[in-house]
């Protein structure tokens, strides 16, 4: 049984029982019994919504003593139990979106983090029923403070990017809010990471661009600081390249991140993550299935020519090399930093 099934009128038996463990049995098990940090660094893996980190979340927290913890800075959605946890802690900004914080913002945010990763605020915790000693948060709102907590905590940092396009599609398809404009009114940010040009053109976008040319921007903003400024990665992935060779880049993670169950992870490759549900039945199958090709450059497809070209007007104003709108896969220069390089299927080129 996934440890995050919902309960609902179709579900077996078993998962209504799992359920109820989850929501009666969890909170009343003793925290010295469920958590004991160990001498391994927790992990933080940093990337953007629809970019496949629910499923590298889900193959990392396969590795016994790991515990996972989803999003602890998406603040979204007020109605939402765990954000109410969340925002007894932190204080809410805006789109949601960490990126450089105040005096008064750090310090809680700091305490925050300490609690997260010493076994505190169980509530914001996937439910587990083993002892765990190390934690993995997966970020997707406060990707510009990942230097920042490498510098404090005992973390390895893991950066998983996925192309603009598909991710932009999926965000779009999804119905979900844009955080552009929280990085564009960010004096910090713009004056750090961006030039005059860059931001007069990104506020254009945001006015008068094309839905996905709005999308690409969000992904080059939410990006643009792991991408292009940040010194403390511990390992880079890309979507693209972990989907089609799980096998080299799962030892990778096992050695760089000291995992130790590796088969396990291997097991789940063809299983669809914890967000399936925001997924289409042809990519559920797909996964299922391993069409690798399919996944990785399906919306090629669906994606029109002069679309493309407006789409690459808007990387190359921000010098994204890393991606380009006329191949699915990453820039080679941009493998180079992944650790792992394969000669990728022409038919994705």
């Amino acid at each position: 049984i996934h440890p995050c099934i919902e309960k609902g009128s179709g579900e077996s038996m078993l998962s209504q029982i799992k359920h109820s463990l989850d929501r009666v049995i969890y909170p009343k098990l003793p925290e010295a019994y469920l958590y004991r940090q160990g001498k391994k660094p927790n992990l933080l893996l940093y990337s953007s919504r629809r970019g496949g980190s629910t499923f590298l979340a889900d193959l990392i927290s396969s590795d016994p003593g790991i515990r996972s913890i989803d999003q602890p800075f998406d603040t979204f959605d007020r109605s939402n139990a765990r954000v109410q946890t969340k925002l007894k802690y932190i204080p809410e900004v805006m789109a949601s979106q960490y990126i450089h914080l105040s005096p008064s913002e750090a310090e809680a945010v700091q305490k925050y983090m300490s609690l997260l990763l010493s076994g505190g605020i169980r509530q914001l915790s996937d439910a587990f029923y083993f002892p765990k000693s190390r934690t993995i948060l997966k970020i997707l709102n406060a990707i510009p403070l990942l230097d920042w907590f490498a510098g404090i905590f005992n973390v390895y940092s893991i950066y998983l990017a996925r192309h603009p396009i598909p991710q932009a599609m999926s965000v779009i398809r999804n119905n979900w809010q844009l955080t552009t404009s929280a990085y564009l009114q960010n004096e910090y940010f713009v004056e750090n990471y961006l030039t005059s040009a860059q931001r007069e053109e990104g506020l254009r976008i945001l006015e008068n661009g094309t839905p996905l040319q709005k999308g690409v921007l969000n992904w080059i903003v939410e990006n643009y600081f792991p991408l292009k400024f940040a010194q403390k990665i511990t390992i880079k992935l890309t979507y693209e390249d972990l989907t089609m060779h799980p096998e080299k880049y799962i030892h990778l993670l096992q050695k760089g991140l000291e995992l130790d169950d590796g088969k396990k992870m291997v097991s789940l490759v063809n299983v669809p993550s914890r967000s399936n549900s925001l997924s289409n039945d042809e990519t559920n199958k797909a996964i299922v299935d391993n069409n690798k090709e399919y996944l990785v450059g399906k919306w090629r497809n669906s994606v029109s020519a002069v679309d493309k070209e407006d789409v690459q007007k808007v990387l190359d104003v921000f010098n994204i090399y890393e991606y380009s709108a006329d191949s699915a896969l990453p820039h080679e220069k941009f493998l180079q930093a992944t650790g792992v390089i394969q000669k990728p299927p022409a038919e994705l080129q």
